[in-house]
């Protein structure tokens, strides 16, 4: 597996397609392997897309600290390490969280941001149930997120959609993550608050939140397009938490017409 060397571990990466170099960042426990197929099939046409997988996760080991500035820096070195210099950069949920800590640490490497389904760190966006699944876990944070699975998608959206479960299944087969790392990676996010440095943000943004979204509310998305000087927000009826597989073949087109 493609791999670059960071500190104390070997950060893992996929990539395909030419063009442009774009880069994406999953959210919680979610590898590089988690992408819907019909986004990458159409930002591959026009972009060199570069797929990180976050500590803890495919085949990247968590090290001795997972942050999320930490992870910004992993992809910044997976960058340095393909000669990419500057990059588009969309982040998904937590991923969402280590764009914006890469664009505010080293905004010259983002020629373009998409944030998607996500927040400013913390708490403060995060649905009351999922506080509670958590809450009520006894420290088994991979149990409380199984249990709150059906609240992931808008209503219905994987039983009506077979395909795209058992792709999300295909993929997180290919490297299963360890259950400590949700623990990791939500200690991370609830560190990270960027509310008070949106301002600093200069890149082209663009933000996609679905108004279903019960994991973290579309109060997160709004809030993001409200601090960063001229961010677009767009909001998807019906769409819950995982947009990328809930309106694939849409807002990949979206997100290709903006890079573009």
């Amino acid at each position: 597996m493609p791999s670059c060397a960071v500190d104390d571990i070997e950060v893992h990466y996929e990539e395909g397609g030419e063009g442009p170099p774009l880069l994406l960042l999953n959210g919680l426990v979610a590898s590089a392997f988690l992408w819907p197929s019909a986004w990458l099939d159409r930002l591959e046409r026009d972009h060199r897309v570069v797929r990180v997988s976050n500590r803890g996760t495919g085949h990247t080991p968590p090290g001795d600290e997972v942050t999320v500035p930490g992870m910004a820096a992993d992809a910044a070195a997976v960058l340095d390490h393909l000669g990419i210099d500057r990059a588009g950069i969309l982040g998904f949920s937590m991923g969402g969280m280590v764009a914006q800590a890469l664009a505010l640490g080293a905004p010259e490497r983002v020629g373009a941001l998409v944030l998607v389904s996500t927040t400013t760190g913390g708490a403060v966006d995060v649905h009351p149930e999922f506080v509670a699944a958590i809450s009520g876990s006894g420290g088994d944070t991979v149990s409380a997120a199984g249990a709150f699975f059906h609240l992931l998608t808008g209503p219905g959206f994987f039983e009506e959609n077979p395909a795209s479960l058992g792709e999300l299944a295909e993929g997180w087969q290919q490297a299963p993550t360890p259950p400590d790392t949700a623990v990791l990676q939500l200690t991370a996010a609830g560190m990270f608050d960027s509310r008070d440095r949106l301002h600093e943000i200069s890149a082209p943004t663009m933000v996609l939140h679905g108004i279903e979204d019960r994991l973290l509310m579309p109060a997160g998305g709004e809030r993001l397009a409200a601090g960063i000087t001229g961010a677009t927000l767009h909001t998807f009826e019906g769409v819950g938490h995982m947009l990328p597989f809930e309106t694939a073949s849409h807002t990949a087109e979206m997100v290709a017409a903006f890079l573009a």
